[in-house]
């Protein structure tokens, strides 16, 4: 039986508050993949979660998730990249996940920001 499409937005989404939570300002921005991989309720809102940050900051082909999986990686491993930048990555991607949601219908068990 395949998972509700809507449980997996909402899981999505309460990853990346999670992962926002739990960045600092100390926090290696190359860690955020994992940091959303761990918050996931599994690997089908891992990827969704993935694709919001993806989403919001490039757009594009943004149902991808194999591509957004590639861009976090290499965007975060960056040596320049910073902190700030990937929470500010999250956020986007928090921000743009609620949107979507929003547009879709999909209400949210936690309508608290990061």
């Amino acid at each position: 039986m395949a998972a509700d499409p809507a449980a997996i937005h909402r899981a999505a989404l309460t990853a990346l508050r999670d992962a926002a939570r739990g960045l600092g300002i100390e926090a290696p921005p190359a860690e955020l993949p994992a940091r959303i991989a761990d918050a996931a309720d599994g690997p089908a809102s891992a990827e969704m979660a993935v694709t919001y940050v993806y989403a919001a900051r490039v757009g594009g082909a943004a149902a991808d998730p194999e591509m957004a999986a590639r861009w976090l990686r290499g965007w975060t491993a960056a040596a320049r990249r910073t902190p700030a930048e990937a929470l500010a990555a999250v956020t986007d991607g928090i921000r743009f996940a609620e949107r979507l949601h929003r547009s879709l219908g999909i209400s949210s068990s936690d309508e608290s920001g990061p």
